[in-house]
């Protein structure tokens, strides 16, 4: 309960437009005046340690399983320091957490709770609904 509430705390919800955003104002800043990515900061969380940011996945294009757009979304957000993705078995029936694992991949990162540059820690949601057979 304590570790649901303080990841509903951290959270935040964002759109691929905002990381496109994100990912133009890197791409056309040529000589990296900003510095180092900007949330290379971590909050230990249990025996995980998240960014501060969490990107969200609730506006993916949910009728793929596979998206060049969402990779891109998700290798600039790990160069930019996030590591931490929000996703549920709601988001489009359950196609939101495939595309999260296609993009992933395609990516070239891994989900796991580590520390490595290449890593994502996910957290999903899920509840009984009349499209899973155990519900």
């Amino acid at each position: 309960q304590t570790l649901i509430r303080i990841l509903s705390i951290i959270v935040v919800a964002t759109t691929i437009t905002t990381a496109n955003a994100l990912a133009s104002s890197l791409s056309d800043n040529s000589n990296n005046a900003l510095g180092p990515p900007p949330l290379q900061e971590r909050i230990n969380l249990g025996t995980l340690s998240i960014s501060p940011m969490g990107l969200g996945t609730l506006n993916l294009p949910l009728d793929k399983e596979s998206d060049e757009e969402t990779t891109s979304v998700l290798r600039t957000a790990s160069s930019m320091g996030i590591n931490f993705l929000d996703t549920a078995e709601a988001y489009g029936f359950g196609r939101s957490e495939t595309l999260t694992k296609n993009s992933i991949q395609g990516a070239g990162l891994v989900v796991s709770g580590g520390e490595l540059s290449n890593t994502m820690n996910v957290a999903t949601k899920f509840a009984p609904v009349p499209w899973r057979s155990d519900s």
